[in-house]
């Protein structure tokens, strides 16, 4: 008996709610922190022109380029005392307490250019490897707008400096992380209309770029990153095809990477795992079967929450490469030496900080708008915008130590001899009421790509 088609007569247009409900939980149980992705790519496999039944290799090929801005502000805490005043007015009129000031703006700029292939087999399976290309990535910081030597925090006049504002930071570029990765579709709408398009996704960073550090320029940070992901999505009607995609990302330090493993007192090694979700319809304005040529839109958000962990912060570049040194003869300073008094084995001096902080846990929302112009079976164009704002957060968040002997305070030295403090907590910075904190970070991106299939 032949099998009814979405164009058949009397064919419903929703079926097998078993399959329905089956996809939707999949979308609820599994997790992935994939990019920000079209409704295609959350659950379209690559042959989207092979016939139905087909198992056959369909390889395909793009370049994808990517452009990010990151900008907003960084505040940092302050003891403001009361009855204390500046020009006569009252700085803490309700008493002592630790305030937040605006000291630096940040603005990080870059751009990628990705190479993607991939294998599908019949609308099944598809394999992917990814190598991006830092094309560059500059990071630069300067005082808030009212901000000068005069009141800075981070920079006083003739005072010590934790760095110098404003900076600029050396220009980053090369090859990046490799990814591979793999998708499956038990559902899909392609191979049947009746049925919803369900995909299961799992990809793998490879630290396989030269490590980053303050004073080069490399864009590596020898991290493992596992993404699991899974994503469901159906045409509704001819026109509109919402999509719901839902994960996280696992990171594991490797053997290379700076994130190594402090010891026992060490409140915090790792870099930051998260979890989010992407959302969104797709709209299809125009669509030739005969040709097999289609435009379409989508509009979508995220939402994504990123643990706390040690990572590459918007001051990372300043603190490590700062000129301030307890060695200085002609103006010695300490405020980048970690309290823990810790010997470094290169200099043979007290250990200072390689700019890599504990960042607070936060919350990442956005949106984008795209359009995907598949020009015939073969050829495909595609262009996206996107905006997205983080929570504020702290980027310098280390805490002092861990108690070890159980005597409820933190020490330098314990009652058995042992140093309790953190070997990565720098009081300068991580103390509360010293902390920076960001202060209304957006990120605008711009996406183009190309893509070929064979």
């Amino acid at each position: 008996m032949r099998r009814r088609r979405r164009g058949d007569a009397g064919a419903p247009r929703l079926g097998r709610p078993a399959r329905w409900l089956g996809a939707a939980l999949a979308g609820l149980v599994v997790t992935s922190a994939s990019p920000v992705a079209s409704a295609a790519d959350v659950t379209e496999i690559v042959d989207d022109f092979a016939p139905v039944e087909a198992l056959e290799l369909h390889p395909s090929v793009g370049l994808n380029w990517q452009w990010r801005q990151r900008r907003g502000g960084i505040r940092r805490e302050f003891s403001c005392v009361a009855h204390e005043t500046i020009g006569g007015a009252s700085l803490c009129p309700d008493g002592s307490r630790v305030a937040l000031a605006d000291e630096l703006r940040v603005e990080r700029t870059s751009a990628v250019l990705g190479l993607d292939a991939r294998l599908g087999v019949g609308r099944l399976l598809e394999l992917r490897v990814t190598l991006p290309f830092v094309l560059f990535d500059r990071n630069g910081l300067e005082f808030a707008p009212g901000v000068t030597e005069s009141n800075s925090l981070t920079d006083p006049y003739n005072q010590p400096s934790l760095f110098d504002a404003p900076f600029q930071a050396g220009e980053r570029g090369g090859v990046g992380d490799l990814t591979v990765g793999v998708r499956v579709a038990p559902l899909s709408g392609a191979r049947d209309p009746l049925d919803p398009s369900w995909v299961i996704g799992a990809s793998l960073q490879i630290p396989t770029a030269a490590i980053r550090r303050a004073d080069n320029t490399s864009v590596g940070d020898g991290v493992w990153r596992l993404d699991l992901s899974t994503a469901v999505s159906a045409r509704v009607v001819r026109w509109l095809e919402p999509f719901l995609e839902l994960g996280g990302t696992l990171a594991f330090a490797g053997d290379s990477s700076p994130f190594q493993d402090l010891g026992p007192t060490a409140t915090l090694s790792g870099p930051s795992h998260r979890v989010g979700a992407r959302f969104g319809v797709e709209l299809v304005p125009f669509e030739r079967a005969a040709t097999r040529s289609a435009v379409r839109l989508e509009i979508g958000g995220r939402v994504d929450v990123v643990f706390d962990g040690r990572g590459f912060s918007d001051l990372a570049d300043a603190l490590g490469t700062s000129p301030c040194s307890p060695g200085d003869a002609a103006a010695p300073c300490s405020l980048t030496t970690y309290d823990r008094g810790d010997v470094d084995p290169a200099t043979g001096a007290p250990r200072v900080t390689d700019g890599i902080t504990r960042i607070e846990h936060h919350a990442v929302v956005g949106g984008w708008v795209g359009v995907r112009y598949e020009v015939f079976e073969a050829l495909e164009l595609r262009a996206r915008a996107s905006a997205t704002r983080e929570s504020d957060h702290f980027l310098t968040f280390t805490d002092a130590g861990v108690d070890l002997d159980g005597v409820g305070d933190v020490e330098g030295q314990n009652a058995s001899g042992v140093n309790e403090l953190d070997p990565s907590w720098l009081s300068s910075v991580d103390t509360p009421g010293a902390r920076y904190r960001t202060g209304g970070v957006w990120i605008l991106g711009i996406d183009l790509a190309i893509r070929g299939k064979f």
